[in-house]
């Protein structure tokens, strides 16, 4: 009977260490220092979407909107004029024909297109 109790002894002493084992191989907690020299650097935006309207970092450049102005098959831009906050005039060459063009100078939406005939 003493060869019994030893036994399962062993046996929960066996599983015993199994399970606590388990536990104590988890992996130890991540420590990082860093040094800041000067003011500490200022807290993250807020998320979500401003609160009135879009703001100027919202809007596209000049150099994006005449390379998407590009992509639409407008080439050769002449005549630039910065009327207005909300939208510029440019004349552009749209295959072998001459535009005004009305865009709007946040996201580069064609707002009048106007033909220019020459005369030869």
């Amino acid at each position: 009977m003493n060869h019994k109790l030893l036994i399962a002894a062993l046996a929960v002493g066996s599983v015993l260490t199994v399970m606590s084992t388990g536990i104590a191989s988890a992996a130890p907690p991540t420590f990082q220092f860093g040094i800041t020299i000067g003011d500490p650097p200022p807290p993250p935006p807020p998320h979500g979407p401003p609160p009135h309207g879009p703001s100027v970092d919202d809007c596209s450049s000049i150099k994006e909107i005449f390379s998407d102005l590009a992509d639409q098959g407008y080439f050769k831009f002449r005549n630039y004029d910065d009327e207005d906050d909300e939208y510029f005039s440019v004349d552009a060459r749209r295959g072998s024909k001459l535009y005004h063009l009305v865009v709007d100078s946040c996201d580069g939406e064609i707002l009048s297109r106007k033909r220019i005939y020459q005369s030869y």
